[in-house]
């Protein structure tokens, strides 16, 4: 039965603000790329060629919408007709080609066509474009030298706006910055007229990208920087901006105020030089307005370099570093856990390995009945041994059997000494004897399956693998949402040296060096400013003190809690006194719950020792961390080898894994009888046609896949129960009209029922 704690639903609802934030969030960002649309569709090259507009849409992967929009309502209140029918020519082009899937690839978005066709896109709507404007002029010159700049500029710039739309070096190294620096610089070029109260945008825009490539790159491309962009916003004030990355770049290391002011003054020299007065007029307010800026987040710590800048990379890294520590420790914790359930589990399938490989007793009383029939006949004691001796003589070739079961082999001063002076053969016969009991013991081993061990070997490395993929799952951070809660922390006044927001599936909060005061009511104040920030319920934390701090780690709350009812009944005690179902349920530290019942194939004592084995193998793995495939795995190859003879070793397994912080859920089947799921008065049955564990070499499981909610009812039951057969109507009907949530009444009723009708 499945509850929803209190907590859980107020996670829900902060889940539901956390989505209505991220819409608002993607709406903002649509919006910017429509105005980028606009913006780059305003600008205007050379003879009449306006490329860049065409060029970003066909760049434009998932906000293509966005961007041809943007550009389509500029060019409609700009009355452009030919621009216009030239987006809506692309956006048609993007859409034909958008149910192209080369061979059979299936696409992320709707608009990921490759780089290629739509730079061709470009390229092609331009021409036409460019084709029409120089038919309609009269086949100028100034027509067609505006149709090929437009093309030329137009595919050069849509292949460089794919790459800032592509993954990291998706078209070639340094792709997604060089899209991003031609964007930047386009935006530069179409807004070097727009001024507001005699401050261009795009000065400023250009000041700033000779500063800040110095402060994150170096000096060269700080000059490079400024140097292009000063091209697009005015070609003959390029050394200026040059100028200024270089001055600011020579003097930034000791102090970023005299650089600027350096570069500042250097870049007026250069301006006045070029254009007199009316240079510096234009570029000096764009200088102080840069400088401005970038000494105000220099101060704020946000550019690269900066005072509290360094500061924030030392907390980012310090809490890197316990985010590292505590998974490492967790870590260590559950590789030795693994290393002790394997260690134990090594020792008992070895001792009963080397049991099961022993030759039987009485082969070996053959073959020493064997060795002293040869040897007897001719000897002048055999009288005296087989005659007035002969109960001595046969007590010893007892114990020597006995002997060669335990140890594998027997000397002559293991025999009584009578015997050893009286036999002349003696030395001959423990030869015979010996050389008999190896070659048993070695045709015993040859009934070994090599296969089955390799294979178990192979399931202590998924073992192994799984674990360290675990352990890099929960070092995954999320530094942004950490330094948000450290920046909301400190305005709060809290004391603390570090956050650390790590986990992929199960997720935690890290707070290093807290000082707290009046710690319950602090606790739960602090909880609530966590999940503000971090958007999902946390439960109570672990806490550690140390030289007068707190480290405290928050994990993510389970939304669920699973409560079990076990029970089997043998039906009789003629067969065997044991019943041949096992029944097992336990918790793991990692958030999840497991029920599992295994069914022993055949009757009586076997079958019980069965399926207490594959529980009790399964339990173990399990909760030292392993995965549910990979225990099954290891079952398997032990119950193959175990079943390698005559005597049958397989078990059905009806393994249920609940994720209590998710609520996702899986039964993992090997041959069990159906499992029922009440939900809401409605039953779901969940079967699966396959063979038990240990009659194939390879495992032969289905894994069902399903979510659980509050209230849910799964019942897991044995073939005793449906009496071998696929659906067992009773029990469904049973569930539908006679649970009322006692739990353990529903039990013995079920059992009882079958217990009455059924023969196992």
């Amino acid at each position: 039965m499945i509850r929803q704690s209190t907590r859980a639903r107020k996670g829900a609802r902060l889940g539901t603000a956390a989505e209505r934030r991220r819409i608002a969030e993607n709406l903002c960002v649509q919006l910017l790329f429509a105005a980028l649309g606009a913006l780059l569709g305003s600008a205007e090259l050379l003879f009449g060629a306006k490329p860049f507009g065409i060029a970003l849409a066909a760049g434009a992967t998932a906000f293509f919408p966005a961007v041809a929009t943007g550009a389509a309502v500029f060019y409609a209140v700009t009355r452009d007709a030919v621009s216009l029918i030239a987006v809506g020519a692309l956006a048609a082009m993007r859409l034909v080609f958008s149910f192209y899937r080369p061979n059979g690839v299936r696409k992320r978005h709707f608009f990921a066509q490759r780089a290629a066709y739509r730079v061709l896109m470009a390229a092609t709507v331009l021409l036409g474009v460019g084709i029409y404007r120089l038919t309609v002029g009269g086949f100028r010159i100034f027509d067609l030298l505006g149709l090929l700049l437009s093309v030329a500029a137009g595919a050069l710039t849509a292949f460089l706006f794919a790459g800032a739309f592509q993954k990291k070096d998706r078209l070639f190294p340094y792709s997604r910055e060089a899209g991003i620096v031609a964007l930047v610089l386009v935006c530069i070029f179409s807004m070097r007229a727009v001024s507001f109260f005699g401050v261009y945008p795009s000065a400023v825009a250009a000041v700033l990208a000779a500063l800040l490539p110095v402060a994150y790159r170096g000096i060269s491309f700080g000059a490079v920087g400024g140097a292009l962009a000063g091209l697009c916003f005015e070609p003959r004030l390029a050394p200026a901006f040059l100028l200024c990355g270089l001055c600011f770049g020579l003097l930034e290391k000791s102090s970023r105020g005299g650089g600027i002011l350096c570069g500042g003054a250097a870049a007026s020299v250069a301006a006045y030089l070029a254009m007199g007065r009316a240079g510096v007029t234009l570029l000096l307010p764009a200088l102080l307005t840069a400088g401005a800026l970038f000494l105000a987040g220099d101060s704020a710590g946000l550019l690269e370099g900066a005072p509290l800048h360094r500061v924030a990379v030392v907390r980012r890294r310090t809490a890197a570093q316990s985010a590292k520590i505590i998974a490492c420790n967790a870590q260590q914790a559950q590789m030795r856990e693994l290393s002790e359930a394997l260690s134990e589990l090594s020792g008992t399938l070895f001792e009963l390995s080397s049991r099961l490989r022993r030759p039987a007793l009485s082969d070996l009383r053959r073959l020493c009945d064997k060795a002293f029939d040869e040897a007897c006949p001719g000897c002048r004691n055999r009288d005296v041994c087989w005659g007035t001796e002969y109960r001595a003589t046969a007590d010893a070739l007892g114990a020597i059997g006995t002997r060669l079961q335990c140890y594998g082999s027997v000397g002559a001063e293991q025999l009584p000494a009578a015997l050893s002076a009286r036999c002349p053969m003696l030395q001959r016969i423990l030869e015979r004897i010996n050389e008999g009991a190896l070659r048993l013991a070695e045709e015993a081993l040859r009934g070994d399956k090599t296969s089955v061990v390799a294979a178990d070997y192979a399931a202590i490395g998924r073992i192994i693998a799984d674990s360290l993929s675990d352990g890099q799952d929960a070092l995954c951070l999320d530094t942004v949402t950490g330094e948000r809660i450290f920046a909301r922390l400190q305005r709060l006044g809290y004391g603390i040296e570090a956050v650390a927001v790590c986990g992929k599936r199960h997720r935690k909060v890290i707070l290093r060096g807290i000082r707290l005061q009046g710690r319950h009511l602090m606790i739960r104040e602090l909880r609530r400013i966590l999940e503000q920030h971090c958007r999902f319920s946390l439960g109570a934390p672990q806490v550690s003190e140390a030289d007068g701090v707190t480290d405290m780690v928050f994990s993510e709350r389970c939304r669920l809690q699973s409560v079990t009812v076990k029970d089997s009944r043998a039906k009789g005690r003629g067969v065997g006194r044991y019943c041949g179902d096992s029944v097992t349920a336990f918790s793991v530290g990692s958030g999840y719950d497991y029920a599992c019942l295994c069914d022993g194939m055949g009757s009586g004592n076997g079958a019980a020792l069965t399926s207490a084995l594959a529980s009790a193998l399964l339990c173990r793995i399990l909760q030292a961390g392993g995965r549910a495939e990979t225990a099954l795995r290891m079952l398997n190859g032990f119950l193959s080898a175990r079943g390698a003879g005559d005597t049958e070793s397989s078990t059905t397994v009806d393994l249920l894994e609940i994720d209590r912080v998710s609520g996702e859920a899986s039964l993992f089947k090997c041959g069990a009888a159906p499992t029922y799921l009440l939900r809401r008065g409605q039953v779901t049955r969940f079967t699966s046609r396959t063979a038990p564990v240990g009659i194939l070499e390879s495992l032969d499981a289905e894994r069902l896949r399903f979510c659980v909610e509050e209230g849910d009812v799964l019942v897991q039951v044995s073939d005793g129960i449906t009496k071998g057969e696929e659906d067992c109507p009773w029990l469904a009907q049973m569930l539908e009209e006679k649970w009322d949530g006692d739990r353990e009444r529903f039990t013995r009723m079920v059992l009882n029922r079958a217990t009455g009708e059924g023969e196992d």
